[in-house]
């Protein structure tokens, strides 16, 4: 049995796949390891409140809520720099995982149907923000464990 030999359009088409498989691998193994980065904050945040409501933190009042508000800005301010960067990644991978597909619907004349192109079109204007459905997420949580570290220190020192 004798197989057909490749022509010139499945090689290029066969490449693009792999290039958008490329970016996507990266941009699904960044997505992995920046919820456990998120998680392991959060951990850390609940875990103080815990110890706090516990009673095992013996400082006075005053230096506890300086410490306690300065490190729940800083820990808000590290994560919302921290998702900044991961989401401007993210939006290179996108961009070209985009860009690869748009390549092979052009080399194989393919064409969405109008609806589902404008939504695909809606998705790309929504991409490098913040404001995306993770990001938007990821740090609400913290600034309301933030707000929660804030308030438990203010209920145990009462």
């Amino acid at each position: 049995m004798t197989s057909e030999p490749e022509t010139p359009a499945k090689c290029e088409v066969d490449l693009w796949k792999t290039l958008r498989a490329s970016a996507w691998d990266d941009f699904h193994t960044r997505r992995t390891y920046e919820w456990k980065i998120a998680l392991s904050l959060w951990t850390a945040m609940a875990a103080f409140a815990g110890t706090t409501l516990a009673g095992h933190v013996t400082v006075d009042r005053c230096t506890l809520l300086r410490a306690v508000i300065a490190a729940a800005v800083a820990l808000t301010a590290l994560h919302t720099l921290f998702a900044w960067g991961v989401c401007r990644a993210n939006d290179l991978n996108r961009k070209r995982q985009f860009f690869f597909e748009d390549q092979m619907m052009k080399r194989l004349d393919l064409h969405y149907p109008e609806e589902i192109d404008l939504l695909i079109k809606q998705a790309r204007e929504r991409s490098g923000s913040l404001l995306n459905w993770s990001h938007l997420f990821q740090l609400g949580i913290t600034v309301l464990l933030a707000f929660g570290d804030v308030f438990v220190s203010i209920v145990a020192t009462q």
